[in-house]
């Protein structure tokens, strides 16, 4: 299993690897990752790709404090750091879009 650390929370996701053009997969505020499955194994012949649960969803954390947007996002600025990836593209559901 492999977490990023954001603002003392750890972020789980999951990590296709390769060299391929890297893709970060986010569902909207209480959905976690698992919610890819069925289209995963597609995009990964074409993208690296990086399926993330939010916070409080799936593995990662789950603090009691409120959930921002801001908070969110850096959430994912962590997982792209921990990925050692600079720049990559997002596809997003509902508030993950």
């Amino acid at each position: 299993m492999v977490f990023a650390r954001s603002n003392g929370c750890r972020i789980h996701y999951k990590d296709s690897g390769g060299d391929l053009p890297p893709l970060l997969l986010v569902r909207g505020l209480t959905r976690s990752g698992r919610y890819w499955d069925d289209i995963e194994s597609g995009l990964n012949e074409h993208f690296r790709t990086l399926i993330v649960d939010n916070r409080g969803t799936g593995l990662s954390d789950k603090p009691k404090r409120g959930y921002s947007t801001k908070l969110m996002a850096m959430d994912l600025l962590s997982v792209l750091d921990h990925s050692g990836i600079s720049k990559a593209s997002l596809f997003g559901i509902s508030l993950g879009g």
